[in-house]
């Protein structure tokens, strides 16, 4: 259910957002209005990888950028909605100091790395939510890895001055290629210049037509990837990732069901990836001693 309420969430949104060539801050995507937005997949780190280094999510993976102008004072606040349940987005949020021109003159002012999916340990659903960003409820203004007591997963609202700019970098620290939908509210008014080219063409939504599953999870020496439509999928293929977002293993899906063997992985949490020419899906892999 809640993956039907956000479909039809994300075909209300104003702006439907594709492309990958707002990886870096050099390139973000120019806010000018708080609107809705969605970035249907994330596919790579762009020109610079080592923006997320002094972050507190420390890596970057599968990255976006988004950068903004107040023109009247005010406040902002920002939700993240991974597309997928479970999909673990990180934010940073930079003052950037010499204006929105000047990425290499900015200052961290949120940080973002807890984790509102399943608990690694127990495989259960942490206190904090799938979503994550700024609200009027959090005072916090930096949240680690994990889901600590008294964490949520969300960071204290940005007070603006005018003539101020700002930046905001999401991950997809999963490593799933999967989007997210972004909804900006607040009473700040925003410069209205060098938006951002945009369409509103829904069809660019993850579609991936073949199911897909994997049994058993968590698993202690191999598991098996199920993929019920198989005669649909057009060149699937899955990979691997570690909780670093490296990549340790990928290989083409020839058959319905595929065996993966990760019985030198063992003790660990694994992020899987499924893609075929119509789209992307991602699971989480627990990897029992």
């Amino acid at each position: 259910m809640k993956h039907l309420a956000l479909l039809l969430f994300l075909l209300s949104f104003h702006f439907i957002l594709t492309g990958q060539d707002n990886s870096d801050c050099e390139t973000a995507y120019i806010v000018c209005d708080l609107s809705n937005y969605s970035i249907d997949s994330l596919q790579g780190v762009g020109l610079d990888s080592s923006e997320g280094d002094n972050t507190c999510f420390s890596i970057e993976n599968q990255s976006t950028w988004f950068k903004w102008t107040c023109t009247e004072s005010g406040t902002l606040v920002f939700t993240i909605d991974p597309i997928q349940e479970y999909s673990d987005f990180d934010f940073a949020v930079y003052q950037l100091l010499g204006g929105i021109d000047d990425c290499n003159n900015k200052s961290i002012v949120r940080c973002n790395a807890a984790y509102g999916g399943l608990d690694f340990v127990t495989n259960e659903p942490t206190t904090c939510s799938d979503e994550t960003g700024l609200n009027f409820e959090s005072t916090d203004l930096e949240e680690d890895a994990g889901c600590d007591i008294g964490e949520d997963g969300f960071l204290r609202f940005l007070d603006m001055e005018a003539g101020e700019s700002y930046a905001l970098f999401i991950t997809n620290f999963s490593g799933t290629g999967v989007g997210f939908a972004l909804r900006f509210d607040g009473t700040a008014t925003l410069v209205n210049e060098n938006c951002s080219e945009i369409t509103s063409d829904t069809e660019e939504l993850i579609n991936l037509e073949a199911d897909v599953s994997i049994y058993p999870n968590p698993v202690k020496e191999s598991t098996t990837l199920f993929v019920s439509d198989f005669s649909n999928a057009k060149s699937p293929m899955y990979t691997i990732f570690n909780l670093y977002g490296q990549r340790i293993e990928e290989q083409k899906i020839d058959n319905q069901y595929t065996t993966i063997n990760l019985s030198n992985y063992t003790g660990s949490t694994f992020f899987l990836q499924v893609r075929d020419e119509n789209g992307i899906l991602g699971n989480k892999i627990i990897v029992r001693e």
